[in-house]
């Protein structure tokens, strides 16, 4: 039994050892796996971190291989262009607005939409800097209405673009007289810019900065400017009109500095706006040329407008105007041209700007593709040309449809020899005054069908009619301008400009005041707006709107005063016909320039004061003959309205008229004009060495109205109409 017990036991501490062996073993062992597999673990931990690491060092490397790689590419798109322009610049392609002057603008605007913001911003620096941007467009840094920039930024995207000057307020960055129409510069910034004389027209300008920048007289017509931000500018003589500037930034001080006409203000309130129902109308009794809100009612002597005036760049009632500013567009409708052997376009048109230059030897001109129909309807087309060759014999096209040799089947509006003539084919008239070469001439030719009548006038006065004509039956044909094809081409040789074309017959008091109402200010459709067939805009200098003898005036309220207008082509001719009536109200007495009339838009070279005050308030109207030829009227009273008018003409010499009376006349003389494009002045002389005359030059205090200038001498009883209005 002990025996078994004994046995027993042993059997239970072999197997208790056993186990407490097996339990030792099994500690040591799992420790010995635990410590061998935590090395390979905590090195699979260390490669996964270092793997994460280096796949984020690796992202960096290819993000910044990819910034570098645009940064690159904006770059080399940036010193091609920059060398590309040096090229075309170098072989002369843009002096003088040579025809490839197109190119540089197109591969501009493909290069632009490539750019980032920062090389949109560096481009127009060197723009400027090039003077391939805001070129003569301004005047004493303000603008004027000759656009001559090679390069055009209009309808561009500069969002979020960022323009400063490199060392802050120490020296602005001059982007003075720069044309920014119709851009979109939303959230854009300037920063110490010179912005004085610059137009951002039609531009989309929502939350844009303006610090510590000069806007003197820029122009915002049609803007949107929610939420814009003028800091601390300088906005003296800027021009707000038709524009939105709610929610913006605008302190009372800049906004007394600006003038503001129809504008939706911060605080979502309307500029204040003087409208008026007075007829305000050319001496001729034409349809005026201002488009209101409101309806237009006409009558046959009188035409009342009502509403805010809006303004338009193009005839009223026109169907198609092609003003041919370095372009054969249609500014109204769907009728634009395609330019046939490189014509060119030339400084020197009818409002101071580009006009068209065609060469007959070269078979110049424009051929406008789609087609208009003058199928039995009444029509009228006028120009503005300029011959500069006229054989007799010869035919020179100004504007022509072609459908086949059948008559009433080819429509022709031509010069055959120097007579202006007007067919439909085997059924046509022409004038009996013949055209000088070298001379220019407002042309006009009007088919009446309710009468079947075929007029033609020349320089606004009918020449020769002839009845039973047409109608015309031409059902197909592209319109050309500066040809007439009978089998062969006959183009034009010489300028044409300012073509317009209307699906009606004109009067012949529309005609009349087309050719000869060179600008008319109102003021009632903004302090620079041309409410005249020519759009000679003009630029205010320290001038306000006030109320005015016909709806709103200009105010004259610092010896810096003045309004100015350049592009007077009649003015600069010698012997050339012309009067000048205009409304004012003196605040002071003594002299002062009222009309100063200058070959230079600094007013250096030619230049004569044409209407005045002697330094005893008498009223002078003057010309120049080679020395100065004057009629002084009586003095002047202030604070009343008085109408002033001068005309002139070889066979009368210098008219003045003061409230529709004839004070009198210098008689029969001739005019020795400056042989430019002359500027016109008004309220101030601004500099001296011209002429001297018994007006006692200087500043004109007071109120100024309807100014008007014609190149015709007006009769009296045109005078007595104007002060009646």
């Amino acid at each position: 039994m002990f025996h078994y017990f004994e046995e027993l036991i042993k059997k239970h501490d072999f197997v208790s050892f056993k186990k407490r062996a097996f339990w030792h073993f099994t500690f040591k062992d799992i420790l010995a796996i635990l410590c061998s597999a935590a090395i390979p673990i905590a090195l699979a931990t260390y490669t996964a971190i270092g793997s994460q690491q280096q796949k984020k060092e690796a992202e960096k490397t290819r993000q910044f291989d990819l910034e570098q790689s645009r940064e690159l590419r904006q770059q080399t798109l940036y010193d091609e262009f920059i060398n590309n322009i040096f090229k075309l610049d170098n072989y002369g392609y843009l002096k003088e607005r040579k025809n490839p002057w197109a190119f540089a603008n197109a591969y501009y605007r493909a290069a632009h939409r490539q750019w980032d913001t920062i090389r949109k911003a560096d481009v127009i620096q060197f723009l400027k800097e090039k003077h391939l941007i805001g070129r003569n467009n301004c005047t004493n840094e303000c603008k004027t209405t000759n656009l001559d920039d090679i390069i055009r930024l209009n309808k561009l995207n500069f969002d979020n673009v960022y323009l400063a000057s490199e060392i802050g307020a120490l020296h602005q960055l001059d982007l003075e007289c720069v044309a920014f129409h119709q851009i979109s510069m939303s959230n854009g910034k300037f920063s110490s810019v010179s912005l004085n004389g610059a137009s951002f027209d039609g531009a989309q300008l929502d939350k844009v900065t303006f610090n510590s920048s000069s806007l003197v007289c820029a122009s915002f017509n049609g803007v949107n400017l929610s939420g814009a931000d003028f800091g601390n500018s300088n906005l003296t003589s800027a021009q707000f009109s038709n524009s939105d500037l709610s929610g913006a930034k605008i302190t009372e001080d800049q906004i007394k500095q600006a003038s503001f006409h129809n504008v939706t203000m911060p605080n979502g309130e309307k500029s204040e706006t003087t409208s008026s129902t007075t007829t305000k109308e050319p001496i001729t009794q034409t349809t005026t040329i201002i488009k209101t809100k409101k309806a237009t009612t006409t009558s046959p002597s009188s035409t009342t407008t009502t509403g805010l005036c809006i303004q338009v760049t193009y005839p009223y009632d026109a169907h198609s105007y092609w003003a041919m500013e370095n372009i054969s567009a249609d500014s109204i409708s769907n009728l634009s041209g395609t330019a046939l052997n490189s014509p060119t376009y030339m400084n020197g048109g009818m409002n101071g700007g580009y006009t068209l230059r065609l060469i007959s030897s070269s078979n110049q001109y424009i051929t406008i593709p789609t087609y208009q129909s003058f199928v039995s309807t009444s029509f009228t087309v006028e120009m503005w040309i300029y011959p500069t060759s006229l054989s007799s014999g010869t035919s020179y096209g100004l504007f022509s449809q072609y459908e086949s040799l059948t008559q009433d089947h080819n429509l022709y509006l031509i010069l055959s020899g120097g007579n202006l003539k007007m067919g439909f084919w085997n059924d046509d008239v022409t004038s009996e005054t013949a055209l000088l070469a070298n001379t220019g001439y407002h042309v006009a030719f009007v088919y009446d069908n309710s009468s079947q009548t075929q007029i033609i006038y020349l320089n606004g006065v009918q020449d020769i009619s002839r009845s039973s004509a047409g109608p015309y039956l031409g059902a197909s044909g592209a319109i050309h301008i500066g040809n007439y094809y009978d089998g062969s081409n006959h183009t034009f040789d010489g300028y044409i400009d300012e073509v317009t074309l209307y699906m009606n017959a004109r009067s012949a008091s529309d005609i009349l005041s087309d050719a000869t109402l060179t600008t008319w200010h109102s003021f009632d459709c903004g302090i620079s707006f041309d409410s005249g067939p020519n759009r000679i805009n003009g630029m205010a200098s320290n001038v306000m709107l006030a109320s005015g003898r016909v709806g709103q005036g200009l105010s004259f309220i610092s010896s810096s005063s003045y309004y100015q207008l350049y592009g007077f082509v009649g003015l600069g001719i010698s012997n050339h016909p012309y009067s000048i009536s205009l409304w004012i109200q003196r605040t002071s007495t003594g002299g002062g320039t009222l009309v100063h009339v200058s070959e230079n838009r600094d007013e250096s070279g030619w230049c004569v004061d044409f209407m005045g005050f002697s330094s005893s308030g008498q009223i002078i109207g003057v010309s120049y003959d080679g020395v100065i030829r004057d009629v002084v009227g009586p003095v002047v009273s202030t604070n009343v309205w008085t109408h002033v008018a001068t005309t002139f003409s070889t066979t009368n010499g210098v008219r003045l008229y003061v409230n529709g009376s004839l004070i009198g006349s210098t008689g029969a003389m001739v005019y020795s004009a400056s042989g430019k494009v002359n500027t016109v002045t008004l309220g101030n002389h601004r500099v001296g060495g011209c002429s001297v005359n018994s007006i006692d030059p200087g500043t004109f205090y007071g109120y100024l109205d309807e100014f008007r200038l014609y190149s015709r001498e007006l009769s009296p009883v045109d005078v007595i109409a104007l002060a009646n209005p």
